[in-house]
Parts: C-alpha cells; structure tokens; sequence
C-alpha cells in the first residue's frame, strides 16, 4: 500500500492511500473530507488542538488517532476490480 502525508493546522498529520484526496471544508479549516477515487467519502473529520472528531465513516476504516504525536492515519485501501 502506497500513502501519502498530509499536514494540518495545530500540527496534526494525516496518512492516507497514496490513490485518496484531502479535501478541507470552506466554511471551516479545521473540518477535512478524505475521498476515494470515485469520490465516495472514506471519512470526515475535524481536528482541534488537543483532539479529533470524527462525523461520518463511509467504509470500515481502520483510524488510529495518535494524539501524543498528533498523527491520524487511515488504514483504508480501496478495492481492488
């Protein structure tokens, strides 16, 4: 599995499959989308300084928070046809 890392504000990180996109949400720069190729919602969430909270999971994905580094990583890879 290929990813790629993403930085975010308060100096969080992201990990996600090198093939998914980060989107931020413009009403809030705090709040992210990550999307698979076909645009389907893997997970959104929103990060503050001290946590993380998750609001929609689209697949069974497998989230480790890691708040004493402040890494997020989405063990999630897409299906393979």
């Amino acid at each position: 599995m290929g990813t790629k890392t993403l930085f975010l504000p308060y100096r969080w990180t992201v990990v996600i499959h090198e093939s998914y996109h980060l989107y931020t949400n413009q009403e809030d720069q705090y709040a992210f989308a990550v999307l698979d190729g076909e645009l389907d919602t893997v997970v959104a969430f929103s990060v503050r300084d001290a946590s993380v909270q998750v609001s929609n999971c689209g697949y069974d994905v497998n989230l480790d928070i890691n708040v004493e580094t402040r890494l997020i990583t989405i063990g999630h890879e897409p299906e393979r046809e």
